[in-house]
């Protein structure tokens, strides 16, 4: 997370830009402290440019538990331009970020063949 914060907010292009989070297929997050979390806070609260949301969705009890955490504090620093809310489901993610719910493709209807 750190090199993907480094590398993509560091980018003038993006400011301003909503983001979503989505760690619902993560496998195992390699966490050693509280003090990470708060490092990871404070370095993307640093790199603010300008105001925009981030949605964090995730179903698993320990990464609802790191997001909320990485989600206080990066609300307590006041260098922070950027909203931040942890959801459950990838829907509501969207609909709070403006974008609606995702919706699932329709499948493609076979054509009505004349013989």
């Amino acid at each position: 997370l750190f090199a993907y914060q480094r590398e993509v907010w560091s980018r003038a292009d993006v400011a301003g830009f909503s983001e979503i989070v989505d760690l619902t297929r993560v496998e195992a997050i390699d966490y050693e402290s509280m003090q990470q979390v708060r490092d990871l806070a404070n370095l993307s609260a640093s790199m603010d440019r300008a105001p925009g949301k981030i949605a964090v969705v995730a179903t698993d009890e320990v990464q609802l538990g790191l997001a909320r955490m990485y989600e206080a504090l990066r609300a307590a620093n006041p260098r922070s331009q950027r909203e931040l809310e942890t959801f459950r489901s990838r829907d509501e993610a969207m609909e709070w970020l403006g974008l609606g719910p995702r919706r699932k493709r329709p499948k493609k209807r076979e054509r009505n063949r004349i013989r």
